[in-house]
């Protein structure tokens, strides 16, 4: 098992269930999470001296509890790249669920687009026949055949500065490669993709969605999903006022070209309280969903929508990692102790060993 390893499945703007248990299991689990509990902290201790601008915050049933940098605190906001994703499903599926609520919502997402969005003014516009090949599901899942457009300007064009400003998001989907086998291929294509389509649904922007339908619910007081603007601006914006030091030099991605693969500005202190509402009071049926077993990678974990399933010695762990421009994050949650872990970092060195101290804490 190795979390660093397994859930590399990020936006990268770097050129660099319900459970039941009987009664006696849930003893035995709850004295095993103390002791795992007790044994993090204790490696925690050791390294957070040398911690910059870094932050692991964990939630259990005896508390919570952080360390961080310095000057860094649970309200300390970061960009979290791909944590985004799962909570671009999450808006989209709520969406559709209110929209067709007379209609099964898992055939739904088994509809070819063109035909669920028969008017979409986007789609017209990107005019590519794959349009009519593939499904909502398909782009969930990232089995849609489409390759990833930050590939094509970073590699293929050779000009990920080119990502630093506004790109026609038309421009955008027109870029792109289709593969008709519409194999596993994670891609930042899909969830933008996903994200057009949702605002059309909603006949408003990807902020206002995200603000109705996850950081109201969810009480993210220091949570944002910016559409526009990259972190020169932002850094100066009123909405963060304590948004954490981008440490690029070259590549600072305007969040208008991010939106819904990785636009989202977050805090510990709100991830916390995003996975407390999402796993205990969103609706049962947009979670199942979201956390239906769609398949395995070759890693033998499983894929959801925007998440993904591994088992560790204390059992699963469902988790997901993000990266954009010098920023990355970890959110996961083991449901049969009701642990949340939350990393945010803006250096690849604090990151590493924290990821490291959690693979260790995960196998021991």
């Amino acid at each position: 098992m190795n979390v660093a390893r397994i859930l590399k499945k990020s936006i990268y703007y770097i050129v660099s269930i319900t459970l039941i248990f009987l009664p006696s299991f849930c003893a035995a689990s709850s004295n095993n999470s103390e002791h795992y509990l007790v044994r993090l902290q204790q490696e925690l201790n050791k390294i957070e001296p040398t911690l910059k601008d870094s932050i692991i915050t964990i939630s259990s049933r005896y508390g919570i509890f952080s360390y961080s940098g310095r000057n860094i605190t649970d309200q300390s906001q970061f960009y979290i790249g791909s944590l985004t994703k799962h909570m671009t499903a999450y808006m989209l599926l709520s969406s559709l669920r209110r929209k067709y609520a007379h209609l099964d919502l898992t055939q739904l997402l088994e509809q070819k687009i063109i035909l669920l969005f028969p008017n979409s003014t986007f789609l017209k516009n990107v005019n590519r026949t794959w349009i009519s090949e593939i499904t909502l599901l398909d782009l969930l899942t990232h089995r849609s055949g489409l390759s990833d457009y930050i590939d094509y300007y970073q590699s293929e064009l050779m000009q990920p500065q080119a990502l630093n400003n506004p790109i026609n998001p038309v421009e955008i989907m027109q870029s792109v490669h289709f593969n008709p086998e519409k194999t596993y291929h994670y891609s930042n294509t899909n969830y933008f993709l996903l994200a057009k389509l949702l605002e059309e649904l909603e006949q408003s922007s990807f902020e206002d969605i995200f603000n109705k339908l996850i950081k109201e619910p969810g009480d993210m007081t220091f949570s944002a999903a910016p559409v526009k603007d990259n972190y020169f601006v932002l850094k100066e914006d009123f909405r963060f006022p304590k948004l954490v030091k981008n440490l690029n030099r070259e590549i600072f991605i305007d969040m208008s070209n991010a939106v819904g693969t990785g636009n989202i500005i977050s805090s510990s202190a709100d991830l916390i309280r995003w996975t407390n509402y999402f796993y205990t009071k969103a609706e049962h049926e947009l979670r199942s969903i979201m956390l239906k077993n769609y398949f395995e990678d070759e890693d033998g974990n499983w894929e959801h929508l925007g998440l993904s399933t591994e088992l560790t010695s204390l059992g699963p762990l469902i988790a997901f990692q993000g990266g954009q421009d010098s920023y990355h994050s970890f959110l996961g949650y083991l449901p049969h102790h009701r642990i949340t872990i939350v990393i945010l970092s803006n250096n690849e060195d604090d990151f590493d060993k924290l990821m490291k101290i959690l693979d260790d804490f995960f196998i021991y």
